[in-house]
């Protein structure tokens, strides 16, 4: 559960694609993994996101992500499990 005092992350595809493929870079490197990017489904279901707990769980619902696919692009299906 999060905080109340956290201010919803929301944003448009001109901020939250190009956060998602920084993050997905950065989980690569940390993770060993070699995550391209996300499909175009996977990106819209991240756009539409209320993310009530701000940008730590924008971060949590990628790291998951990238963990679990085991293709070059995270899928919309994979999205939606978290």
């Amino acid at each position: 559960m999060c905080a109340s005092s956290y201010q919803a992350f929301t944003g448009t595809e001109n901020d939250i694609v190009p956060s998602a493929a920084l993050y997905i870079d950065t989980l690569n490197q940390n993770l060993g993994r070699q995550v391209v990017g996300l499909e175009d489904g996977a990106a819209k279901l991240l756009i539409e996101y209320d993310y009530p707990c701000n940008r730590t769980q924008f971060k949590r619902i990628l790291k998951k992500a990238v963990l679990e696919t085991s293709t070059a692009y995270i899928s919309c299906d994979t999205i939606e499990k978290y």
